[in-house]
């Protein structure tokens, strides 16, 4: 988000939404599944790693949006 890793040095709104949404959901997917060198992040230390780096790697509304919609999906499934 702050333009520090992504191309040509766009940030903000100014990178594309398909790339912001794809950043936040990419890297909860990696961290809650077993990699070869460590295991699996819990939903809650996933939650919290997506929430800091909110406004410097990650859009901060996609993060809490993408939060609140994982959560209330696992509600409903309760």
């Amino acid at each position: 988000m702050d333009g520090t890793g992504y191309p040509r040095g766009l940030k903000g709104t100014d990178i594309p939404l398909l790339g912001r949404i794809m950043a936040v959901v990419d890297a909860y997917s990696a961290m809650i599944l077993d990699r070869p060198y460590r295991k699996a992040l819990t939903h809650r230390e996933a939650v919290a790693e997506l929430r800091g780096g909110a406004g410097t790697q990650f859009s901060p509304d996609l993060v809490e949006l993408f939060i609140s919609l994982l959560e209330s999906r696992q509600e409903a499934a309760a």
